[in-house]
């Protein structure tokens, strides 16, 4: 009796494999609904288990700076928290070179609607400060060259939006878009090689224009191992192949 148990289930492991292995050749749109989950998935995972993210930043492959992400749920409060702290190094090839800090901390609530933001940006004798609570659609910047204020503003969040921002081209690169818009948000489960070893993660995709994506590549725990933009800027934790 138990022969006949075991090889019932060694067949109907060998059926299942099989299926699956026809099904992914034979309808390979199937198989990428199949591997399609939630972003709000993903999101749940990274600050459910708070595992914190240091990434190298490369340039061109040439390593300029570092970016670390510390995601934190505040179970309390009902709220969501981020904070990225990013130090690059800025300067075209062969000239002389300045360090940038910056620090971007974003509260959401329990949804992961964005509720507030804060933006600080340091380069040498220049500090910018700018901060945005769009559950009560507010803002307001600073501009401080060493301790003296040059530069201030505040106002509604709706209106800084219909202003636009100025159109940014990068040559041999790409033409932002004049408006801000929402990306479109999508998540998948993806492969990526960690020390030459294929690694199960979740990829999210992030569409802010035709053929303009920025895809996040997340461990199963929750940390950010790689992204890489539209432009030639990638960030990788150490050990991730390029």
């Amino acid at each position: 009796m138990i022969y006949r148990v075991i090889i019932a289930l060694v067949v109907s492991f060998w059926a299942g494999m099989t299926f699956l292995f026809i099904r992914s050749e034979l309808f390979p749109e199937s198989e990428a609904r199949w591997r399609q989950l939630p972003p709000r998935h993903v999101l749940e995972t990274m600050f459910r288990e708070g595992e914190s993210s240091e990434l190298a930043i490369y340039y061109k492959n040439e390593k300029v700076g570092s970016l670390a992400l510390y995601p934190l749920q505040q179970a309390m409060e009902n709220r969501r928290q981020v904070t990225l702290r990013a130090d690059v190094l800025v300067g075209a090839a062969g000239a002389e070179r300045y360090r940038v800090r910056a620090e971007v901390l974003v509260r959401t609530d329990d949804a992961f609607a964005v509720q507030e933001g804060m933006v600080t940006v340091h380069v040498p004798k220049l500090a910018l400060r700018l901060a945005v609570q769009l559950d009560r659609d507010r803002f307001s910047y600073e501009l401080r060259e060493e301790d003296e204020v040059i530069a201030s503003d505040s106002g509604l969040v709706r209106e800084l939006v219909q202003r636009g921002v100025p159109q940014l081209d990068l040559p041999g690169v790409v033409s932002l878009p004049q408006r801000i818009t929402v990306p479109e948000i999508s998540a998948r489960l993806a492969t990526l090689h960690v020390q030459g070893e294929p690694v199960d993660v979740f990829q999210v995709r992030l569409r802010h224009a035709p053929e303009l994506d920025t895809l996040v590549y997340v461990s199963q725990v929750g940390r950010v191992l790689s992204v890489d933009t539209p432009f030639p800027i990638r960030f990788a934790a150490e050990g991730v192949d390029p």
